[in-house]
C-alpha cells in the first residue's frame, strides 16, 4: 500500500490529516490555523460538553430555609448587636481621652519682648562714640557710642537696647527738669528720633528709663507746686506734720519755706510726686505717648517699689511697710499698663513696659505682675542680691524655687546687683547690665570720681568693650574706671560671653524658658541652670 511505502515526512502529514479530519467531525473542539501556514501551527481547544453541569450556589428554596433557620437567625443578631456595641464603646472611650487626658499647654501669642533681651547701659559712662578723640572731649558716653557698639550687642544675641538716665536733669540723677528733652549730651529730641530709626533698621528696638516717682526741685512743677498754684497744688507730697520716715538715717521731709510745708523726698533736691494725683498721673501719659511717639518701644520704671506710700502718714516700721511696696503701688502700674496697652498694638510694635524690683516676697512680686482685676508690668526682674561666686548651680536652684509659680502668664527676669559670677545666673537672664557678659563687677568710690551722680556711681564705671585708652574715651571719663578684678576676669571672657549668647538664644528660639510649664533642674557639669 501507498502507506507502506511512505517517507516519515510523507507519514507525518497522513497522520495530521487524519487527526485534522477527527477534530472536524468533533463538535467538543475548536480549532484555530494560524493565516494559512503549516498545519504543524494549528492549535485545537476542547469546549465542554453542555451536557456537563456545575455547582452555581444555594437554590431560592436552599437560601430561604437558611434564612429561616432560628439559629442562623440568633447568629446574626448577636454578632450585629457585638458590632454596634463594640463601635459604642471606642466611640465613648475616645471621647473621654480627650476630654481626661492631659493637654499640651496652649502656644501663647508671643510678642517680641517674650523673645528678645534687652542689653541696658547707663549711656553716660558706656561709650564715646565720637570719631575724632579731639572733638567731644567731655568724658561722657553718648549715643554715638550705643550705635557704634551695636554691633557688638547684636552679637551677643541681644535684639534691644535698654538706655538708662537720658533725659534733661539738674546734673543728678533721678533730678528730671524737662521729661519731654533729653540730656544735653545726648543731643536734642530730632537727633534721638534719627538714632531710634538708624537702630530699628538694623532690627534693634529702644526703651527708656522712666522715672514717676520724683522730680528735680527745679522741675516747673514742683516751683508751681510749691507757690501752691492753681491745678499744682497736689502733684507732689506734702504735709504740715512729719512722722519717722527715714532714708539711710536721714528724714525725708524738708520744709518748704516758699509753702511753709514740708515736703517727702528721696533726696532733699528730689522731691517725691503724688502718684495718687489725677492730673499727675495725666502727665506721665502724655509723656509716654510723646516717647512712643519718637520712637521707643517701652519703659522701664525705675523705683516701681517706692511709686506711693501710706496717704495717712502712719510711722514706718522696720519693714519699711508704709513706704515700701505699698498695695497702692498696684493702681498706678495698672493705670500705667493702661497707657501702654492704648499704643500702637501692630504685630511688631507693641510696646512694653518694665519693672526691677529688689523684693524677693513671692506676694509682693505678684502685684507687680498684677491679680485680680489689676494689671501689672509685662516683666518684673528681681535683684538677686544674694549671689556670690561661692553659689553653685543646687544653691542657686533652691533660692530659685520659691519664685516659680508665682506667675502662670509670665517668666521672672533675674538681674544681679554686683554680676560678680555671671556663669552661675539662670538661663533666662535676659537683662543683663552692660559687663555682666564679661564679669565686670562695681568699682571702686574714689572721691575725685564722687561727681554729683548717684550712690550708684559704682556700678557706672567705663566699659570694657574697648581695650584703648580711657576705655573709649576721648579723655579721662568723670566716670570710674574699672574694678580691677574684672580685668582679671577677661581671662574667662570667652567662656562666659558663650554662655550669654546660648541664653539669649534660649529665649529667641521660643523655648520652653519662655513659655511652657516648667520647673528648675541642675544640669550636670553645667554652668546654669536650665528648664525642665
Amino acid at each position: 500500500m501507498a502507506g507502506n511505502g511512505a517517507t516519515p515526512e510523507e507519514k507525518e502529514k497522513l497522520d495530521l490529516e487524519a487527526g485534522f479530519g477527527e477534530n472536524e467531525m468533533d463538535d467538543s473542539k475548536a480549532k484555530f490555523i494560524n493565516g494559512g501556514k503549516s498545519l504543524e501551527d494549528t492549535a485545537v481547544v476542547e469546549v465542554s460538553s453542555a451536557g456537563d453541569v456545575s455547582f452555581t450556589g444555594l437554590g431560592k428554596e436552599e437560601l430561604k430555609k437558611y434564612a429561616e433557620d432560628p439559629f442562623w437567625v440568633r447568629l446574626r443578631w448577636i454578632l450585629f448587636i457585638l458590632f454596634w456595641v463594640g463601635w459604642l464603646a471606642m466611640l465613648v472611650s475616645a471621647i473621654v481621652i480627650i476630654v481626661l487626658a492631659p493637654r499640651c499647654p496652649s502656644r501663647p501669642d508671643l510678642k517680641w519682648y517674650h523673645t528678645d533681651s534687652a542689653y541696658n547701659v547707663y549711656s553716660k559712662s558706656f561709650f564715646d562714640g565720637a570719631k575724632d578723640k579731639d572733638g567731644n572731649q567731655d568724658g561722657y558716653g553718648d549715643l554715638a557710642g550705643v550705635m557704634d557698639k551695636q554691633g557688638y550687642i547684636e552679637g551677643l544675641g541681644a535684639k534691644t537696647i535698654w538706655l538708662s538716665s537720658i533725659f534733661k536733669t539738674d546734673g543728678t540723677d533721678g533730678g528730671i527738669i524737662d521729661h519731654k528733652q533729653l540730656d544735653e549730651k545726648f543731643g536734642t529730641v530730632d537727633t534721638f528720633r534719627a538714632f531710634l530709626k538708624k537702630m530699628l533698621k538694623k532690627g534693634v528696638r529702644v526703651i527708656v528709663d522712666l522715672i514717676p516717682n520724683q522730680t528735680s526741685k527745679n522741675h516747673t512743677w514742683f516751683q508751681n507746686s510749691r507757690e501752691n498754684k492753681s491745678g499744682f497744688e497736689d502733684y507732689y507730697v506734702w504735709t504740715t506734720k512729719t512722722n519717722n520716715w527715714k532714708n539711710a538715717g536721714v528724714s525725708r521731709w524738708k520744709k518748704d519755706d516758699t509753702r511753709n510745708m514740708f515736703y517727702l523726698h528721696d533726696s532733699a533736691d528730689h522731691p517725691e510726686l503724688n502718684l495718687r494725683s489725677k492730673a499727675v498721673l495725666k502727665e506721665f501719659k502724655e509723656i509716654m505717648e510723646y516717647w512712643a511717639g519718637v520712637g521707643v518701644s517701652g519703659f522701664h520704671i525705675v523705683g516701681v517699689e517706692y511709686l506711693t506710700e501710706n496717704a495717712s502718714l502712719v510711722n514706718d516700721d522696720n519693714e519699711m511697710s508704709q513706704t515700701r511696696n505699698f498695695p497702692d503701688n498696684a493702681g498706678v502700674i495698672d493705670y500705667l499698663r493702661g497707657v501702654v496697652d492704648g499704643m500702637d498694638n501692630k504685630p511688631g510694635r507693641e510696646k512694653v513696659l518694665l519693672a526691677t524690683v529688689g523684693s524677693t516676697d513671692p506676694e509682693t512680686l505678684k502685684m507687680y505682675y498684677g491679680k485680680d482685676d489689676m494689671r501689672g508690668v509685662h516683666m518684673v526682674s528681681v535683684v538677686l542680691d544674694q549671689l556670690d561666686k561661692s553659689d553653685t548651680a543646687e544653691g542657686i536652684k533652691t533660692m530659685l524655687e520659691p519664685f516659680n509659680n508665682i506667675s502662670t502668664q509670665h517668666w521672672m527676669g533675674w538681674r544681679g546687683d554686683d554680676c560678680s559670677c555671671p556663669p552661675s545666673v539662670p538661663a533666662w537672664h535676659s537683662q543683663p547690665y552692660y559687663g555682666d557678659e564679661i564679669g565686670m563687677v562695681d568699682g571702686g568710690m574714689p572721691g575725685d570720681k564722687m561727681v554729683p551722680h548717684h550712690q550708684c556711681s559704682g556700678a557706672r564705671t567705663t566699659t570694657l568693650a574697648s581695650p584703648r585708652q580711657f576705655r573709649g574715651f576721648a579723655v579721662n571719663s568723670y566716670f570710674l574706671d574699672v574694678n580691677v578684678d574684672s580685668l582679671t576676669a577677661q581671662l574667662r571672657t570667652d567662656k562666659m560671653v558663650d554662655s550669654f549668647k546660648e541664653m539669649f538664644q534660649l529665649r529667641m528660639k521660643e523655648s520652653d524658658a519662655v513659655w511652657q510649664d516648667h520647673g528648675l533642674h541642675c544640669r550636670r557639669n553645667a554652668p546654669h541652670l536650665t528648664p525642665g
